[in-house]
């Protein structure tokens, strides 16, 4: 008889105004394979003859055999593409009856190799898998992290890169490409692509290679376009308060193409300020007359709940890998995190700091944002620790984002 028992999941992490979005057939992204490596290792395997894993990302499937000698079990997926895959394990008696099925997911990184290690658990009838994620290496060099951000003035803003210890600082497309101060340019893990919005007349998203590149544009609109953490999808929201409607998030995928608008919160309010975490999901901002929320939902508008209350007044800038939210608050504009279930609450900078646009690294170890120099008027980019200390000023410029 089969028997299907629960699956104990356990990561080990080390520790403005538009009125309309359109698509006209817009020539996709030559995007970069990344690829990494999954390990699964069988231990405590005894009365199992076989078994078999299955991996799912999106439309990409693959399955191996477990070959079991001495009750244990070994198998590897190489050269996976980076992101999110469900797993789902099935291990098989002599007979080859299925007796033990569990599910699970695991996120795989550029270049490195993430074990999982599947363990039944004796007299329970369940199976722990364990996910042991290695901490990346952001770049080889001793230059740390890179950075892209926008700098220049009322003649023209550009995109930019720097290394986190301030050398290395190069246009990427110098005066070549339709950035304004509030471009927020962004790249998804691991990829060479950044996503941004132009001026405020317009809003169109484009696309761009950190050489400078293949610049497109998409052919729709949106404000804040944000990467998933794959790079299949891409969400932003539209502004529509002034045509008394309401704002909301939009999602598509990487090319443009299957162009979503989700419905909003409530009856009244806006979305805004859309953000991915790791398995797929999107955070956001609702705005009320009494103030804004973060919320989370799927990526198809279903299951979403508050995080925060709307007096915080907090606007959502990160997700982290960990699921650890960043986002700005207060008068001063101070950076802020919290967890996903709305615990751990932590401000990160100090009092009249008007700091903006806080992200992690793609580790979760770092944290870019930049803040105003009310008394030389510039704008500031630093770099802190994830926990807020050793906040270092690295260039004057606005709209950071690690690249890698």
């Amino acid at each position: 008889m089969k028997r299907i028992f629960c699956l104990l999941a356990i990561l080990v992490l080390p520790a403005f105004i538009l009125n309309s979005c359109s698509k006209n057939n817009p020539t996709a992204p030559k995007l970069m394979s990344e690829q990494g490596n999954l390990v699964f290792s069988l231990s405590s395997a005894e009365n199992i003859a076989s078994g078999k894993v299955t991996i799912k990302k999106g439309s990409l499937t693959r399955f191996l055999p477990i070959t079991i000698e001495n009750h244990t079990g070994t198998v590897q997926f190489d050269d996976l593409q980076v992101g999110i895959w469900s797993i789902l394990i099935q291990l098989f008696d002599a007979d080859g009856i299925e007796i033990y099925t569990g599910e699970g997911g695991a996120e795989v990184l550029v270049g490195a190799t993430v074990t999982v290690t599947i363990t039944v658990i004796e007299n329970t009838g369940e199976l722990e898998i364990i996910v042991n994620i290695p901490t990346p290496t952001p770049t080889p060099t001793t230059a740390g992290y890179k950075i892209v951000y926008v700098s220049g003035s009322a003649g023209g803003y550009d995109l930019y890169l720097i290394n986190s210890d301030g050398t290395n600082q190069s246009a990427i497309a110098y005066h070549e490409t339709p950035v304004y101060p509030y471009s927020f340019p962004n790249n998804y893990r691991g990829g060479d692509v950044l996503v941004f919005s132009d001026q405020p007349s317009h809003f169109d998203v484009w696309q761009i290679r950190l050489d400078g590149s293949e610049l497109q544009r998409l052919n729709l609109r949106g404000v804040k376009p944000r990467w998933s953490w794959d790079g299949s999808k891409i969400a932003s929201f539209i502004f529509e308060y002034i045509y008394n409607s309401q704002d909301q998030i939009c999602t598509y995928n990487s090319d443009g193409s299957n162009f979503i608008k989700l419905p909003p919160t409530s009856n009244e309010g806006s979305d805004r300020n859309p953000c991915w975490t790791p398995d797929g999901r999107i955070i956001y901002n609702h705005y009320t007359q009494t103030g804004s929320a973060i919320h989370i939902m799927d990526a198809d508008g279903n299951n979403r709940r508050a995080i925060t209350n709307y007096a915080l007044k907090a606007q959502v800038t990160d997700c982290s890998r960990s699921y650890t939210i960043l986002f700005t608050s207060g008068v001063h504009n101070n950076i802020y995190s919290i967890d996903v279930n709305g615990n751990n609450l932590t401000q990160l900078t100090a009092r009249y700091s008007h700091t903006m646009s806080a992200h992690f690294s793609a580790d979760g170890q770092k944290i870019v944002y930049y803040s105003f120099d009310s008394q030389n008027q510039i704008h500031k980019i630093y770099m802190m620790d994830q926990n807020g200390s050793n906040k270092k000023y690295i260039t004057d410029g606005m709209n950071p984002f690690f690249v890698f």
